[in-house]
């Protein structure tokens, strides 16, 4: 077994906001079911308790921010390489994708592995014209470069954070033939 990649420190920060996101569910939990069992009777909400449908709509959709962003994280987590190594005589990838406390294994054939698309800048749409034309002082630069790879059967890519620790250059290259996305 080849060692080729480990997303290092990158994964302590994932994990730290994967955790960081049931510590929000947790909250998002209770506050939503105090909204439901008292909206309305603070004197800011108008002193009188809402009605029932009211009330479990807003703890409902506290819970719901709370759990969407939980899910989230735990989707974005089964996706997150966190390390990877190269089986030569079986020409089998071993990933291990990031969980909320340990670490997802996942053994692949080289043969399902598909194509692979660096990444390196955030452009949603127009967003870096806004802002390009804002001082560079007041706008933080994000470089945060990274990897998606396309495996038969999956239906979400891989992502490779290009922050971690590539430990076979060469064997990445071959295993991962990248091409830059267009821009729009």
């Amino acid at each position: 077994m080849i060692p080729i990649y480990r997303a290092g420190w990158q994964l302590i920060k994932v994990r730290a906001v994967m955790i960081g996101s049931l510590v929000a569910f947790a909250a998002s939990l209770y506050f939503g079911v105090e909204l439901a069992r008292t909206y309305g009777l603070n004197p800011a909400d108008g002193g009188e308790l809402a009605s029932l449908p009211a009330r479990l709509g807003m703890g409902g959709l506290v819970i719901l921010l709370g759990a969407t962003f939980a899910g989230g994280m735990w989707l974005y987590g089964r996706h997150y390489a966190a390390r990877m190594a190269f089986d030569s005589a079986r020409k089998q990838l071993h990933l291990e994708t990031a969980s909320f406390f340990w670490n997802d294994r996942h053994v692949i054939d080289v043969a399902d592995l598909g194509s692979a698309r660096y990444h390196d800048d955030l452009d949603w749409g127009g967003l870096d014209k806004v802002t390009a034309s804002l001082s560079k002082r007041a706008v933080p630069q994000v470089d945060a470069p990274w990897v998606a790879v396309r495996i038969r059967g999956w239906r979400w890519p891989v992502i490779i954070d290009q922050q971690g620790v590539v430990l076979h250059p060469e064997l990445m290259k071959r295993l991962f033939p990248t091409t830059k996305r267009a821009r729009r």
